[in-house]
């Protein structure tokens, strides 16, 4: 896999490392469209929470 910067940054922040996560990042900051997360780890949800911090997030759950 290539070094790029801002994949290295989304590791920091909790992203796996694997290629499937990679790429799944990338759709998820790139695509214009809103995304659906099936994350049964947390992991997606985590990481995104603190990708974006700063920003007014609103989470939205279908567990009671």
């Amino acid at each position: 896999m290539l070094y790029c910067p801002q994949v290295s940054e989304w590791n920091m922040q909790g992203l796996p490392t694997d290629r499937f996560s990679t790429q799944n990042g990338v759709l998820v900051t790139k695509s214009k469209r809103i995304m659906l997360l099936i994350d049964p780890q947390s992991v997606g949800k985590n990481w995104i929470n603190k990708l974006e911090r700063s920003r007014d997030l609103l989470v939205c759950s279908f567990t009671a």
